[in-house]
This record gives structure tokens, C-alpha cells and sequence, in this order.
């Protein structure tokens, strides 16, 4: 047997629902940190287009920071179920390597997808309110050092992480300091 499928299959046993209460240490590291700057990575992507579009339409609406974030992540939602149907993957997953699988390994749907995105806000950001969200992510934190999963992907949803290397890091930091330069320079064009 081949041992990258005896890998995946030994990873699909560990991380099924009715074995993870049992499971003390995940058989692949679960990779908090590439997590959570894939989707920060996203975030920016998201929130530099929708100020570019708002750049583009004037208008003389303009949403306090906090609710023009929470509703970027809300339409992202959308984006990302569409990008997981089609690419399994982020613009911020792709950087880091990572891909999002079913257990069950059938394609992932949009339904399915959109579902994991509402509960990864809800669940996992606390819909962005202040210290809720704060509270959300060490929960998370938690449930992913200790189960090796979170509570929107289990029995769900399965992350591949590939390997990264310093050149996939050094290309990640540029792009993600290039979309930071872009967001706050768009953010001035729009003041």
C-alpha cells in the first residue's frame, strides 16, 4: 500500500466524529497559525476589492470600520464557498498550501461550503464582535490543539496541508505586506 494513501486513510480515521472524543493528539499537526493567515490573507483580498469598487462608485455612504469589515466577511462567504467548489482552495489556503477536502470525499458542494463559511464566522470569528471574537478564536485554538480540528470541520471537512518552504513563506509575507500597502492606500484614496 502506498504510504501518502495510508497517510490520508490513518487522517480520515482521526478525524471522523465518532473517534475524535477519543483522539488526544491529531496525527497531523494541525497548523493554527497557517489557518489563521490564510483567512486574514483573504480578508485583505476581500476588503482591497470592495474599497477599490467603492473607489470606483462615490458615494458619500461610509460605514463605520468595524461594520464595513463584519459585512466584507459576510459577502466573502459567498466568494470562498465558490473558490472551495471549484479549487478546493483560497487565494490565502493556496499560498499556504492548504486545501479543503470532504471525510466523506465527495466534491465539496456549494451548500456545503457556504455552511462551512457561515459557521467559521459565526463559530469561529463571533461574527466579529468585539470580544466575543476574541473569545471565539481561543476556543477554536483550543479545539483545534486538542482534537486536531475545529468545530465547523469536524466530521465535515478535512484540511490537506502540504509542506512550505522559506520561499513559499517569503512569497506569502510579500504578498500579504503588498495587500496591506494596497488597502491602506485605496483607504486614502476613498477619504
Amino acid at each position: 500500500m502506498n504510504l501518502a494513501v495510508y497517510g490520508d486513510f490513518v487522517m480520515l480515521c482521526l478525524t471522523s466524529a465518532s473517534l475524535l472524543s477519543s483522539v488526544s493528539k491529531p496525527f497531523d499537526p494541525p497548523h493554527a497559525l497557517r489557518r489563521f493567515f490564510a483567512r486574514f490573507i483573504d480578508v485583505l483580498l476581500a476588503s482591497s476589492l470592495v474599497i477599490a469598487v467603492e473607489a470606483l462608485i462615490p458615494t458619500k455612504v461610509r460605514l463605520d470600520p468595524l461594520v464595513f469589515l463584519m459585512a466584507v466577511c459576510c459577502g466573502w462567504m459567498f466568494v470562498e464557498a465558490q473558490l472551495l467548489v471549484l479549487w478546493q482552495t483560497t487565494p490565502g489556503k493556496f499560498l499556504l498550501k492548504t486545501r479543503i477536502e470532504t471525510i466523506d470525499g465527495k466534491s465539496v458542494t456549494y451548500g456545503r461550503a457556504l455552511d462551512r463559511g457561515v459557521a467559521v464566522f459565526t463559530r469561529g470569528l463571533g461574527c466579529l464582535v468585539p470580544v466575543v471574537v476574541f473569545a471565539c478564536c481561543a476556543i477554536s485554538y483550543h479545539d483545534l490543539k486538542e482534537a486536531g480540528t475545529t468545530r465547523w470541520d469536524r466530521g465535515r471537512f478535512l484540511l490537506v496541508h502540504r509542506e512550505v518552504g522559506m520561499g513559499r513563506y517569503a512569497l506569502t509575507a510579500t504578498v500579504t505586506l503588498a495587500l496591506v500597502v494596497i488597502l491602506i492606500a485605496l483607504i486614502a484614496l476613498t477619504l
